[in-house]
């Protein structure tokens, strides 16, 4: 019986401390190395060709929207050239899991109201998080693979000592090539998410390899109200009046009263995302306790070499930790979205005050 992957084809690669288990990794080629000269063939006058520093900060990949080639379009332009959609980051439908179909429109953070120097920034935030997401995914799914060659090495041994039936080890090895496949997926995740950030950056051909992740500023429990971030809209958000000054005088009336409308809709939904985020991660922040305390008892058992499916502990608890961090990352992008359309920088943290509203109202 063939072996997909010897142990000498495995190195450790790190420890996830929150889990606590070793991490293995196949010696494919990484999915970051990029040979292409970055500039050949592109013209310089368009494409970035300044070296992304490594590791990469958040604050200075928001930088790079200066000058991006978006930036010089209007968003039907943009349109026929659409930014890819992020893999993780689809933040409604995380908010509205009982919605009955995909909403890429609500998903998306387009908005004809928010500058394209500003939208290009929150699509860098977005990006940014979707590749640190990735790279997390791809961790636990590592782990994963390591604990399933583990069992089915075992069982190979066993087997050779006719200690275990052919068919066991035939299942084994089927369940660590299903595990195999997935890690592999996972990689050219990690790659397609690279690659969409590289864009973002107007660096096409420089996919970042390493990203520092960032400390995260906490979202007040008690958000603005409806009628205040729509009047600090109305009032600092230069893009909007650059708009007005566009619209003719034969309907201008009608124009100006349906951006308002928008406004009002997009910053609507902006804080009821919100208030359903919070709910979300408290829930989140629960079901991860659930998970580290049942992992802590399959690893008890399994150390025990009492039947315990470790496995399955690893594998609900990964999701657990994973969903938490994508609820943290989407509201820090439903926050920096409200900053842009009220006429902040997109990295403005909430300021507390006792005017506050409880609701989105």
């Amino acid at each position: 019986m063939a072996l997909g992957h010897t142990l000498s084809q495995i190195t450790l690669l790190n420890l996830l401390p929150k889990l606590g288990v070793l991490l293995l990794s196949t010696t494919l080629s990484s999915p970051f190395v990029y040979a292409e000269n970055p500039t050949s063939g592109e013209d310089s006058n368009v494409i970035n060709t300044e070296e992304i520093p490594s590791p990469l900060s958040l604050g200075k990949a928001i930088s790079y929207a200066k000058g991006h080639p978006r930036t010089q379009l209007d968003l039907p332009e943009q349109q026929l050239f659409p930014a890819s959609l992020p893999i993780f980051m689809d933040c409604h439908r995380l908010a509205f899991t009982n919605t009955s179909s995909i909403d890429n429109r609500r998903n998306s953070v387009e908005s004809s109201l928010i500058s394209p120097q500003e939208q290009q920034q929150i699509r860098i935030l977005q990006s940014f998080f979707d590749v640190l997401l990735a790279d997390l995914n791809n961790g636990f799914i590592n782990e994963k693979m390591a604990g399933s060659f583990i069992d089915y090495d075992r069982a190979k041994n066993r087997f050779e000592l006719k200690q275990l039936s052919e068919l066991v080890v035939a299942r084994l090895n089927a369940e660590y090539q299903i595990v195999l496949q997935q890690f592999r997926a996972s990689e050219a995740i990690q790659r397609i998410s690279r690659s969409t950030l590289a864009q973002a950056l107007n660096h096409p051909k420089q996919l970042p390899s390493d990203l520092i992740t960032p400390d995260l500023f906490e979202i007040p429990d008690k958000l603005p109200s409806l009628d205040s971030v729509y009047q600090n809209a109305l009032k600092n958000n230069a893009w909007i009046n650059h708009l007005k000054e566009q619209f003719s005088n034969e309907n201008k009336k009608a124009m100006t009263s349906l951006m308002q409308m928008s406004l009002r809709q997009q910053i609507l939904e902006l804080l009821l995302r919100l208030q359903v985020l919070k709910s979300a991660k408290q829930q989140a922040e629960t079901e991860n306790n659930l998970r580290e305390l049942n992992l802590d008892m399959s690893r008890t058992l399994y150390d025990m070499e009492v039947k315990a499916d470790l496995g399955n502990a690893m594998t609900l608890q990964s999701k657990a930790i994973l969903q938490e961090e994508r609820i943290n990352y989407c509201q820090y992008i439903s926050w920096a979205q409200l900053n842009a359309l009220q006429g902040l920088t997109v990295l403005t943290p909430p300021l507390k005050t006792e005017k506050d509203s409880d609701t989105a109202e």
